[in-house]
């Protein structure tokens, strides 16, 4: 399963893993109140 960070719905950066979306919620959360960690939506694909 993919995560995104997201304040106030909406999204930041690109799809990551779990464990570096955590990561990233612990560095950035100093700058945002609010950051949470939100499943990504799958994407379809074009064809």
């Amino acid at each position: 399963m993919k995560y995104v960070l997201s304040y106030k719905g909406r999204k930041l950066g690109e799809t990551m893993d779990r464990e570096l979306a955590e990561a990233m919620l612990v560095q950035l959360s100093a700058c945002f109140r609010g950051l949470e960690i939100v499943e990504a939506p799958l994407q379809q694909r074009a064809g």
